[in-house]
């Protein structure tokens, strides 16, 4: 097939089609996101480069011909489920007509090859999405390069890079940083604010949700057990590659089962929730809140603004801190771990020299 238009005209076409933001100057300059982005024959690597996409082929457990994608399941899907339905109870049967080399999982488009499309049943098919229902969460689209699947929420995103420069992949959606967590007071218990996300606080890699590790010196998880460019490089059809770690893949349409965590599905594989949670929604203001208390980041806080030592029987949070939100201050009750004021994200003050920002303090 000739290439009609540049990989870079795709993209921006894909994009403008799927309602997703034209990446911006957070990330190198991209040339697509998913494989259909690229010309025939190519794939979307890391990076948002467009790379040659060898065929499907080698032996089992080889991963193919230089081609990270293909994984040594050697079979196919499975018993066809209703439209979107992403569950892998298979079977041994063959391929369908048209498909190649042993089966290929994925969780979204760019986990395959230019010519085939992610279906419902979680594995790439040869094919485009006129004839080859599109995999949950994604649905088809004509494009430039022609019948694509492309997201389905017009904010939808499964990294940050996906996002524009003042907005960050949470849950599955470009969020504003302004609505980004700045202490684990916003959280939610067992939670802690790192890097405007809730998560997990640990001591130990159990105490994570499947797919991270702990972070023990700073006592949250979010290491990623197992690093993926594609579902392929996860090796189980249970198991999908999502903000390239290997996390569980979702039960049923949009839902994560049990076992997998608390968490939301997003590019069919399910991961922590990491959003702030809300309390209240006025900014500075006690409405929503209990008497005596100050909304500020979605959390209703205990106010010591008309005495300082007021906060001497809140056991929890003992410390009377000063707090700037929105370029005003509030006095409010804190601990000497949270509340920090060295960092914030929602005000563009991010740490340096490789530290993070957890609860306001860089570590």
């Amino acid at each position: 097939m000739k290439r009609s238009l540049g990989a870079l005209g795709l993209f921006f076409t894909a994009a403008f089609v799927s309602g997703c933001p034209v990446y911006s100057d957070n990330v190198l300059p991209v040339e697509c996101i998913f494989a259909t982005d690229c010309p025939f024959g190519y794939r979307c690597a890391s990076g948002g480069i467009c790379v040659l996409s060898p065929p499907h082929g080698g032996t089992s457990g080889d991963g193919g011909t230089g081609d990270a994608r293909t994984d040594a399941a050697g079979k196919d899907a499975l018993e066809e489920g209703g439209p979107g339905d992403a569950s892998l109870e298979g079977s041994t049967d063959a391929p369908p007509a048209g498909d190649a080399g042993p089966a290929v999982f994925c969780g979204n488009p760019n986990d395959c090859a230019a010519d085939e499309t992610c279906s419902t049943d979680g594995l790439c098919h040869r094919g485009n999405c006129s004839v080859i229902p599109c995999i949950n969460q994604y649905q088809c689209a004509i494009t430039a390069s022609g019948p694509a699947c492309v997201r389905g929420a017009a904010k939808g995103c499964g990294a940050d890079r996906q996002c524009f420069a003042n907005e960050r992949c949470i849950d599955g959606a470009c969020t504003a940083v302004t609505e980004l967590c700045t202490d684990r007071a916003q959280c939610g218990a067992g939670k802690a604010c790192a890097d405007g996300r809730c998560v997990a606080t640990c001591t130990a890699d159990g105490q994570c949700a499947p797919g991270f590790l702990c972070r023990t010196a700073l006592g949250v998880c979010g290491a990623k057990a197992e690093v993926c460019l594609h579902t392929s490089d996860c090796r189980s059809q249970d198991r999908v590659c999502v903000d390239d770690a290997c996390v569980p893949r979702c039960a049923a349409i949009g839902v994560c089962g049990a076992g997998t965590g608390v968490g939301v599905c997003v590019d069919n594989g399910c991961v922590p929730s990491a959003k702030v949670v809300t309390e209240c929604e006025r900014l500075g203001t006690s409405t929503g809140c209990p008497a005596g208390s100050i909304c500020l980041h979605s959390h209703c806080y205990v106010s010591c603004a008309a005495d300082a030592g007021g906060c001497s029987a809140q056991s929890s949070a003992p410390v009377c801190k000063m707090i700037t939100a929105a370029g005003a201050s509030y006095a409010v009750c804190g601990t000497t771990e949270t509340l920090g004021a060295e960092c914030d994200l929602t005000a563009g003050r991010a740490c340096t020299d490789g530290k993070i920002c957890v609860d306001g303090y860089c570590r």
